[in-house]
């Protein structure tokens, strides 16, 4: 604790003399707590794709707030994307083998993996008696919380945290209907990049959901995936009909 002692005795020798100096210190500490918040989010969804990768997942997407990193015809592309319902994405397609044998359980869960280490490594260096700078040494603390709030956020299946990694994994680990319609909604993907909508999808809907398990994310997500298709083609009677079997 003595280097943390030091750091505070020399910020405050050096911010503290002036009104300029001090304003740069409320400028450094803003960094220092913004940057890592968006740190762990690249760590997370970099955490998707790299153990995605290596359980045969192909790359689709990466995108962080509205800028998505895309590969058309064997190039690289950065697209500005504007209907944005998270801070950051990467989405993966699924190995070209039977869905029976495709493995789901590290491409799902390898966000918070990263968080988890990244978040401890962050906070044991935070930590070090060694003559940090205070921007490094709270950047560093700042890092690790954030890695450990979103490794049990995105972790743990709780409802309050919504559909999050965890719950998702062990809805697609309990029933195997959610792993093949998991499955068949990332082969659409591409479709859907491509500007097309839910009525133009190949979308399966001959096989029966039952109402019991619409509770399970995956199947529910179906069921809505079902319904947009409906709406889309102009099918009303079929589309009341899937949203009442939620009822």
């Amino acid at each position: 604790m003595q280097a943390v002692f030091k750091m505070f005795e020399n910020t405050y020798e050096i911010y503290f003399q002036s009104v300029p100096s001090f304003l740069i210190l409320i400028l450094i500490t803003i960094a220092a707590i913004i940057l890592p918040f968006y740190l762990q989010i690249i760590i997370h969804e970099a955490g998707h794709l790299v153990f995605g990768k290596l359980t045969g997942y192909r790359f689709l997407s990466f995108r962080i707030w509205n800028k998505v990193l895309v590969r058309e015809n064997r190039h690289w592309k950065i697209k500005t994307y504007s209907d944005r319902d998270s801070i950051g994405q990467c989405l993966m397609l699924p190995p070209r083998k039977d869905n029976r044998e495709t493995p789901y359980a590290l491409n799902h869960l390898g966000g918070i993996i990263l968080n988890g280490i990244t978040g401890i490594l962050f906070l044991s260096v935070s930590c070090m008696e060694i003559a940090f700078s205070y921007f490094i040494r709270l950047f560093s603390f700042t890092s690790g919380l954030f890695g450990v709030i979103m490794f049990i956020a995105n972790g743990l299946p709780i409802r309050y945290f919504g559909n999050n990694d965890g719950t998702n994994y062990l809805a697609l680990r309990k029933n195997k209907s959610a792993r093949y319609f998991y499955f068949q909604q990332l082969k659409q993907l591409p479709d859907l990049q491509k500007g097309k909508t839910y009525g133009d999808l190949s979308l399966e809907f001959n096989r029966v959901i039952k109402e019991k398990d619409l509770d399970n994310p995956i199947l529910g997500w179906q069921k809505m995936l079902e319904y947009y298709s409906y709406l889309d083609q102009g099918w009303w009677k079929k589309a009341r009909e899937c949203l009442s079997a939620f009822q």
